[in-house]
């Protein structure tokens, strides 16, 4: 049996993000930008419930192309918050649009790899072993 944080053990979707997604390091813009969308609208919420509507957000999200959700204005907005598939809190939602600063940050940060060098590998009982470092103001 693998060993899994006891979080991750509910049902087939966290034992999947779990084991393929959890403390795995990220370089791909899309999937962070992913990853900052559903941890926002997970927030007083289970993840599990988060995991359930993933498609759903890709769907509704553009497929986090952060680009094309810099340009929503308040009729996709409002499209947004009658998608049955996402969570529609309004909050949450403009949240999401409002990361579209994420080009300066993406432009002002890079990701600076520390490898476990007992494991060889970069994932760590701490999570993603990736540390932002800022280089512009």
């Amino acid at each position: 049996m693998k060993l899994r944080c006891e979080w991750a053990n509910a049902n087939d979707l966290e034992i999947e993000y779990h084991d393929k997604h959890w403390g795995v390091p990220v370089h791909d813009d899309r999937t962070l930008f992913e990853f900052l969308i559903l941890e926002g609208a997970q927030a007083g919420l289970s993840w599990d419930s988060i995991l359930k509507r993933r498609e759903s957000y890709k769907e509704a999200f553009d497929d986090f192309d952060f680009n094309k959700i810099a340009a929503y204005d308040d009729a996709k907005v409002g499209e947004l918050m009658q998608n049955s598939g996402i969570i529609r809190n309004r909050r949450k939602i403009l949240s999401s649009v409002n990361y579209h600063p994420m080009n300066r940050v993406a432009s002002c940060f890079i990701l600076f790899s520390i490898e476990n060098k007992s494991t060889g590998s970069s994932r760590s009982s701490y999570g993603d072993d990736y540390i932002p470092i800022k280089f512009c103001s």
